[in-house]
Order: C-alpha cells, then sequence, then structure tokens
C-alpha cells in the first residue's frame, strides 16, 4: 500500500493506491482519497504536511480494516521531507524557527 501526502497553501491532500502483483503483470489501483482544506488561521506549510501525515496514517489504517489485514507493507511518499524529520525527532529543523 502507497500513501501519497501533498500539500499546498490553501490545503492538503492524500491518497492511498494499492499495488498487487498478478499473473499478468502489476496492477496499480487508487483505494481512497481524502482532502481537506486549511484553516483560516494562519498555519506553516509544515503543521500542515503534518495534519495530511495524520489524514493519511487514518486512511491507511482504515484501509487495512476494511481489507482484514494487518501484515500489509505500507509506505508514505510526501514531496517534502520536513513531517518525517518532525515525527523522528531530528534536531535539524530548530534553525527554521529561529530564521
Amino acid at each position: 500500500m502507497y500513501v501519497f501526502v501533498d500539500v499546498f497553501k490553501e490545503a492538503c491532500a492524500t491518497c492511498v493506491f494499492l499495488r498487487i502483483d498478478t499473473s499478468q503483470g502489476i496492477k496499480v489501483v487508487l483505494v481512497r482519497a481524502k482532502s481537506r482544506v486549511a484553516p483560516l488561521k494562519q498555519v506553516t506549510i509544515l503543521r500542515l504536511e503534518l495534519m495530511a501525515c495524520c489524514i493519511g496514517a487514518r486512511l491507511a489504517h482504515s484501509v487495512q480494516q476494511a481489507l482484514s489485514s494487518t501484515e500489509m507493507e505500507t509506505i508514505l511518499l510526501e514531496r517534502f521531507h520536513g513531517s518525517i524529520v518532525l515525527v523522528e525527532g531530528k534536531r535539524g529543523m530548530v534553525s527554521f524557527r529561529i530564521e
């Protein structure tokens, strides 16, 4: 399962694809997608990325439950890697707040 996350200044979106290997080849199917408009209060792109990652995680979890499969490999892909750095707890993002 692939979860794609993308963020814009006005909104964030996420979609879930399943990759299925068959005897006739590889099939990729869009299973579910969701978007959310950014809050009226000005927020940073990084906060929107975190919001989109949360939405993506919830979508992936609901797809796994619907398919009754907990052993499915899930890959989260995003355009910018700022939220992954924050989730992993690396110290590199502190300099952006100071600027």
